[in-house]
Formats: structure tokens, sequence, C-alpha cells
């Protein structure tokens, strides 16, 4: 890294906060391995209704300067929805140009742009700065049921002009990267940022594997999880002594249904869970278990790479780029339930009796690729300086 520190403005489109201690938390990750090696200011708008509650930071890494500024959004109909648009663009332009003018940064790091977008395209407007930008959303995947093309005409238009200003294309995948070129129109220079994992968490471990797929996720109809329960369910047919474990804020909608459906044997629900606890949960899975119709990167594959946990998924997004390795699991096409079944059989022969020097070494690959000294030496080239 550079002898001295450069400064950078980190803007975040989602970050954690008392809303949701999950929202951003891979923009989080990436920021406490890059506040070791630059000195960085963190913007983040967070918006709340009227009569919410502010919502608040949760965590702030140590030497970040924080600019957190919360826009209250009132309720109502078309007019409020553009009173909304108009107040948010003129509060978050107004934070940046008076920042602009007590400190001028070496570069501008946009993440997950979102709403961020225009007003952030009309302050970088004849600055100087490069803009770099990471996105996180799988909204560009056109099989998506939210895809990029389905959009507001107002949404694309902010998101292609704010691509137009971009210098370097920071991306947590490369199947990313393509699509966003494809769908926004311009090709851009691309370094690749591997989320981060901490590898002093995620470890494998030497004790033995149970039989238990984990999967981990927020649940919604994207995840697919009652494609997961009905090839789990037909999996412990065949093996009754697997177990599925479901990690993640599931509604009792999708708890009754698997219960009404008689899908919910060997299928234990797990809510939100720490990091702490995950990282226990994944070293004594036999596989992690994801059934996404649409991704990006998941943490949780990378996390559980680290953890020595094999990963069995459909191949959707940027994950087969993540599964380096025939040794790191099983990749199905989406929604297709009778081939992840198989899928789930195949992985209990193969991985439920795996040796832990075979975690080990799938750990390490991982490792390399994930861990925090990798993504800071991915973030000096990205940066270039």
């Amino acid at each position: 890294m550079a002898a001295s520190k450069k400064t950078l403005w980190w803007l975040a489109g989602w970050y954690p906060s008392s809303q949701n201690s999950m929202a951003g938390d891979f923009i989080a990750r990436h920021l406490d391995v890059a506040r070791q090696y630059y000195s960085i200011r963190l913007f983040h708008f967070p918006l709340y209704g009227e009569g919410e509650a502010r919502p608040e930071p949760v965590s702030v890494s140590d030497g970040v300067i924080l600019e957190w500024h919360p826009i209250e959004q009132k309720k109502g109909g078309a007019w409020a929805r553009f009173w909304n648009a108009d107040a948010y663009k003129k509060a978050v332009l107004a934070v940046l140009k008076k920042a602009y003018e007590g400190e001028q940064p070496d570069a501008v790091h946009m993440h997950a742009p979102d709403k961020l977008a225009m007003p952030v395209s009309i302050f970088m407007d004849g600055k100087a700065q490069p803009l770099y930008l990471t996105e996180h959303w799988a909204i560009y995947d056109g099989k998506a049921e939210d895809a990029f093309e389905k959009r507001a005409w107002w949404f694309q238009r902010a998101q292609r002009q704010l691509w137009k200003r971009v210098d370097k294309h920071l991306a947590v995948s490369m199947p990313l990267h393509r699509n966003m070129e494809r769908v926004l129109g311009a090709s851009k220079p691309v370094e690749a940022l591997p989320n981060v994992v901490n590898e002093a968490l995620f470890v494998p471990s030497n004790e033995p594997v149970q039989p238990r797929f984990v999967h981990v996720s927020g649940m919604d109809e994207r995840k697919n999880p009652k494609g997961i329960l009905k090839a789990f369910a037909v999996c412990r047919q065949r093996h009754p002594d697997m177990e599925l474990l479901m990690v993640g804020s599931a509604d009792h909608d999708l708890q009754d249904w698997a219960q009404q459906q008689g899908l919910d044997r060997g299928v234990e629900w797990g809510g939100v869970m720490s990091h702490e606890r995950l990282a226990q949960v994944l070293n004594k899975g036999l596989a992690l278990l994801l059934f996404s119709e649409a991704e990006n990167a998941p943490c949780v594959i990378s996390e559980a790479l680290c953890s020595g946990l094999p990963v069995v998924s459909s191949e959707v997004g940027g994950i087969a780029d993540m599964m380096e390795s025939p040794a790191d699991g099983f990749l199905v096409a989406p929604a297709d339930i009778e081939g992840l079944t198989e899928a789930l059989v195949r992985a209990r022969e193969l991985f439920l009796k795996e040796e832990a020097a075979a975690r080990l070494r799938r750990a390490q690959r991982a490792g390399a690729r994930y861990g925090r000294a990798a993504v800071a030496a991915a973030l000096e080239r990205g940066y270039g300086f």
C-alpha cells in the first residue's frame, strides 16, 4: 500500500442501521478492510417514513468519518412520491456540496447506488476526482423478477447517467460487470473486488461433519425457499438421517406452508444469526444450500468455502465463478427441483465422510481469494494508488 493515506469518499446506497442491521453488510465489511489503508469519509442517507423512528448507525469502524443523514419521507400518493424524490436529491446534493467545500478527496467510491445514482451523477459532473463503482444488486440479471429492464424509466435513466460518469468498476463478480455493460450501454475498465470474509472467524473444523444442509438467505421469493424444501423432502425420503437448517428471516407463512405441505420433517428454522453463530453452524454442516433464481456473488458462499464447507447451488449470477474447483460442490439449473434433489443426494454421498484435510484445502483456496489481505490487494489494484 502507499506510504501516505489517500482520502476517499465512500457513498453507500445501502448500509447497516437500526432499521436493518444486515442491509449493506457487505459494504461495511469492505470498509473495515479499506479503512486500514485509506482515510475514508462514509456518506449514507437512510430513509424513514413520517412517524417512524430515525434510523441510527449500528456500528462504525474506527478511523472512519461518518456522514449519517437520515431523510424523512412523506406519506401519500403520486404527489408525495414526487416530493420525496425531489427532497432526497436536494438533501444529498446539499450535504455533498458542503463537504466538498471543506475537503476535496482523492477519489469517490460509490457502493450500491440505488436512489443515490441521480444526485451523485449531478454532483460529480465536472469534478476532477475519479469515480469508482461497486454494485451488489442482482437486478442486472435479466432473469430477475425485478430486473433493471422492468424498472421505471427514471430509475433506468439515473443508473445510466451514473454509469457514464464512472471511471472504473470494482466488480464483486465478472458476470455482474458484463450484465451492467450490456444493460447500461457502455464498456468500462474493471477490477475484481471480491466480497471479504473474516478468515479468523470462518474457519474449518476438525469435528465430525453432521448430515445437515444449511440454507442462509432472507428467504424472499427470489431465493426460492419452497423449491429447497421440496427437493430436501425427496432427499430425506431416501436418507432419513438428513437435516436442513434454514437460517434467515423466514416469515410464518413460509413455515405454515411447509407444515401444510408435509415438507417440514427434518427442517429447523434458525432465524437471523450473528456472524459468530453462523460461523459455528457452517463449520459443522454437510454443505451450504442455495437455490436462488437470480444472484450476484453471495457473501455466504465465500464464508462457507472459507469454513471448508462445499456448496450446492443454482448456477446463477457469479456463483459459478466463486466455485473454482470441482471439489467445491455442485451447481444445478435454477428452478430445477429434480436436479437439486439429485445434487443433494450426491453431496451426501461425497461429503458426509469427507476428511478434514479436504475441507482445509477448500478453506485455503477460498481464503486466498476472499481473505482480508486479498481484498486489500484488490482495492489497491482497483484504485491504482
